[in-house]
């Protein structure tokens, strides 16, 4: 219960507080942006009715991390028995690419780097833990070897 409380206190910036059928559009600046499970559980938004889709300027990527904190070293949980609890999807269209990422094997995890400069996550709804995503523009730089 003091998980779910504190999680609920964390300003989640650009999230509006209820959702419809509808995404919901995050413009990533230089501090980025922090997406709660518990956020989307309670009102909607980043579930996969309504995803969150995340843009960056062109020419930057996308970076996702995950803050799990129903990870604990040495307890064996409920997740932890499971080789991959899924926690979302992060969907690429301009690459087709759909991918699912987990939690309960660490702490903190990379869940993914993209290629392009949007991108849209969907979290599974009511998961057995509590977590965070950190996402994060990425300046993506190209050297020419000549």
């Amino acid at each position: 219960m003091r998980l779910k409380i504190l999680l609920s206190l964390i300003s989640v910036d650009g999230v509006n507080r209820q959702c419809s059928a509808s995404p919901v559009p995050l413009h990533l600046g230089e501090a980025g942006v922090t997406l709660s499970s518990y956020q989307a559980d309670t009102s909607g938004c980043g579930l996969p009715r309504s995803p969150w889709i995340i843009k960056t300027p062109s020419g930057q990527r996308v970076n996702i991390s995950l803050v799990d904190f129903g990870w604990n070293a040495g307890e064996e949980t409920e997740i932890a028995r499971h080789p991959c609890t899924v926690y979302g999807y992060v969907l690429e269209r301009s690459l087709g690419m759909n991918t699912t990422f987990c939690g309960g094997t660490s702490r903190e995890s990379h869940v993914y780097l993209s290629a392009s400069s949007e991108v849209e996550v969907a979290l599974v709804p009511q998961t057995a833990s509590a977590f965070l995503l950190t996402v994060r523009s990425k300046t993506f730089v190209v050297y020419f070897v000549t």
